[in-house]
């Protein structure tokens, strides 16, 4: 896969949650850029899950939002480094340290 494609696939997923009535808002159709602040959060050893979730959705990390503000946050470089993630709401999911 290029990065053309990468692309296209997310404007295809956005496409597939919008028929869901599961939408909510398209921030980057495009490989999300690595957020510093996120980063440090998300790798701290003492991050709880709500902090992390928390920071990425204060700081519009994320390609999409979903109706009950779950988001994805796509990436891929030329290197084909991946970053396919899923964060669900955690007040609404039941994530354990929330």
């Amino acid at each position: 896969m290029d990065g053309p494609e990468f692309i296209r696939q997310i404007g295809r997923s956005w496409e597939f949650f919008k028929q869901l009535t599961l939408d909510r808002t398209l921030i980057w159709k495009a490989s999300l850029p690595v957020d510093e602040d996120f980063r440090r959060v998300a790798l701290a050893p003492e991050s709880f899950y709500a902090e992390i979730y928390r920071v990425g959705l204060s700081r519009s990390s994320y390609n999409f939002l979903l109706s009950d503000y779950s988001y994805f946050q796509f990436s891929w470089d030329s290197d084909a480094a991946w970053k396919l993630a899923y964060f669900p709401n955690p007040w609404i999911a039941g994530v354990p340290d929330a």
